[in-house]
């Protein structure tokens, strides 16, 4: 027996998908906003130190010039 889908489901399937969307979409950009969120804080913790003593000199290749 064939059944056949009433456009009440499409209706239904189009609110859910759309709904499912929005969602997944919200999610992502909370997460992408918590990522940059944490990368920039501990980019801002990282301290910078001055090195120490003399600058190393370029090494020079043996051999050929």
């Amino acid at each position: 027996m064939l059944t056949s889908l009433t456009p009440e489901f499409f209706e239904r399937f189009a609110l859910l998908f759309t709904a499912t969307l929005v969602l997944v979409f919200m999610a992502t950009t909370a997460a992408d906003a918590l990522v940059v969120r944490l990368q920039r804080n501990r980019a801002a913790r990282r301290q910078v130190t001055p090195p120490q003593g003399p600058a190393p000199q370029p090494r020079i290749p043996a051999g050929r010039f």
